[in-house]
């Protein structure tokens, strides 16, 4: 049985997960490997797909690939056990796994994050990225329920030195985010970092973004979060009602790795008080620095590539290398029974080990990701530090306070409810300051349009009836007998025989058993008229009046 080892990357150039930063890794993993097993690796054949090209976004990318799976069916079906090694990103890695699945080959996915695609659909998948971007979205839906957080903003850099990261990143948060489950209201909004004309793009959205919520969550390199905080303090948002969360979402970054404190503008700092940055738990790139040397070294000598020395600690170039040390030492285990083992056994053999690495312990989950809890902390401006207020533990999905480490609110009471304190009539958001103000003026402006709709509906129904009344012919029966049919209805003006005093005479004068005689299209001839007090109309009947 001979070991066949599949690479396949798209993109090169300053593509993020191109081939000529990522496929060093992969080269130092199986060159430590033949060293440490020289039975096995000694004598491994290695097939690189390497994809040139620099695609702007994931899905871009994604169709890409689908040519290049089919040819390499001749290389899968010769008699070597084969595995795929991959560090693209999710949605490439689908199309990928659908394939796996069919001819029945082992995939592992160094930077994939979703959970969802390590299950079910995708049985011989393995998902083991360093600095998984689901376990960034549970930390803020756990941040959401336990805070009481039905809405917040979602800023997301389209900066072209960040892309693809804040755009998968931020993908992803809303997908879950519109999920049943979830039940929190999301708006995106977008900028770019790198842009400074016209005072940058992030001021109107955080401008609009008031009106949505005062919990804004933003998904760039940590490097680019102090210009953010200091457009951020222009707005008057220092105040203790805004709640800032930073997100990681850099391969190369960290917070922890940003001098914070050495910040000297004021704008920035005033921020620190209110805002939180997410970091996953520390490497230690010492004990692998020897390895990222010799991976620049490769990139350089092997795919004419110069890796920037300010992007060695990069934790999926990390994950690549240890994806394969991880493979390599369950390929050991297994290799006396690998002849007969199927590609989903050969995935089932990784699930809930724990791995001792150079740069520390590594551990897959039940289901086959790989777990990487993280840290929420806190800016203390006091002590210069980034304090670690709450913990976010994988498995299972929650967050653990720490202990005698309690979060610090500069303003109002901590956690302040995620909808603007007011809202005017605009829709504009409005400080608390103002709040009797604006719910007094909309109460009165509210009760002055009722009571003028309601007096002009009045009066539109009151002359509808007159004129009703004074328009219509009427048969008004009582008894046999009634007005003509075509007399008209008698006002109370013509009653009182102020038209015909006449008539006024006449028919107030008629006694008890006095008579009078009807037109001759009345139905009977003697009739006995009865005044009706407050009305128009008179009434007939045929029976004497007993009044």
């Amino acid at each position: 049985m001979k070991l066949h080892i599949i690479q396949m990357i798209l993109g090169d150039g300053p593509s993020a997960l191109g081939f000529n930063t990522m496929a060093p890794a992969y080269d130092v993993a199986l060159k430590t490997a033949s060293k440490k097993y020289p039975n096995i690796f000694g004598n491994v054949s290695v097939t690189r797909v390497f994809i040139p090209g620099v695609f702007s976004t994931c899905d871009f990318s994604t169709g890409e690939i689908i040519p290049l799976l089919y040819r390499l069916l001749p290389d899968i079906r010769r008699k070597e056990f084969p595995v795929i090694l991959s560090p693209d990103c999710i949605t490439e890695v689908m199309v990928m796994a659908d394939f796996a699945r069919e001819v029945k080959i082992p995939l592992i996915a160094s930077t994939a994050t979703d959970p969802g695609a390590a299950t079910g659909r995708y049985p011989t998948l393995l998902t083991w990225a360093a600095a998984p971007f689901r376990n960034i979205v549970d930390a803020v839906v756990q941040l959401c329920r336990r805070f009481s957080w039905t809405e917040f903003n979602l800023y997301c850099d389209d900066s072209a030195e960040q892309s693809p990261m804040p755009e998968v990143l931020c993908a992803l948060i809303l997908a879950v985010m519109r999920t049943n489950a979830v039940a929190v209201s999301v708006i995106s909004r977008h900028f770019d970092s790198s842009s400074t004309v016209g005072g940058g793009t992030l001021r109107p959205a955080l401008s609009a973004g008031k009106k949505h919520s005062v919990i804004n969550v933003f998904a760039s390199a940590p490097s680019a979060y102090p210009s953010v905080l200091a457009d951020a303090s222009a707005l008057s948002m220092a105040t203790g009602e805004y709640v800032f969360v930073l997100l990681p979402s850099s391969p190369n970054e960290q917070h922890r790795y940003i001098d914070w404190f050495n910040i000297t503008n004021p704008a920035v700092t005033s921020m620190f008080p209110f805002a939180f940055a997410l970091d996953f738990l520390r490497i230690n790139w010492l004990a692998v620095s020897n390895e990222v040397a010799e991976m620049r070294s490769i990139s350089f000598d092997k795919y004419n590539w110069t890796i920037r020395k300010d992007r060695d600690r990069n934790v999926q170039r990390l994950a690549a290398y240890e994806s394969a040390l991880m493979m390599a030492e369950v390929v050991k285990e297994s290799w006396s029974g690998l002849s007969n083992m199927t590609a989903e056994s050969f995935v089932r053999a990784f699930y809930g080990k724990r791995f001792q690495l150079p740069s520390g312990v590594v551990k897959i989950s039940p289901t086959g990701l790989r777990v990487c809890n993280m840290e929420i902390k806190q800016f203390r401006v006091k002590n210069r530090s980034l304090e670690v207020v709450l913990l976010f533990e994988q498995e299972p999905a929650r967050l653990t306070p720490i202990n005698g480490s309690a979060i610090l609110w500069q303003g109002p009471s901590f956690p302040p409810p995620s909808r603007p304190a007011c809202r005017d009539v605009s829709g504009s958001y409005c400080s608390q300051t103002t709040d009797n103000t604006y719910t007094v003026l909309i109460i009165g402006m509210s009760a002055f349009a009722c009571l003028v709709g309601f007096a002009v509906a009045a009066r539109f129904i009151f002359r509808m009836r007159r004129r009703v009344i004074a328009d219509k012919n009427w048969w008004i029966l009582q008894g046999y007998l009634g007005l003509p049919r075509r007399q008209r209805a008698m006002s109370c003006r013509d009653l009182l025989g102020r038209v015909n005093p006449r008539a006024h005479k006449s028919l107030f004068t008629l006694g008890q058993n006095d008579s009078l005689s009807a037109p001759s299209d009345f139905l009977d001839s003697t009739i006995t008229p009865r005044r009706v007090l407050n009305s128009s109309i008179f009434f007939w009947n045929n029976t004497p009046s007993s009044e």
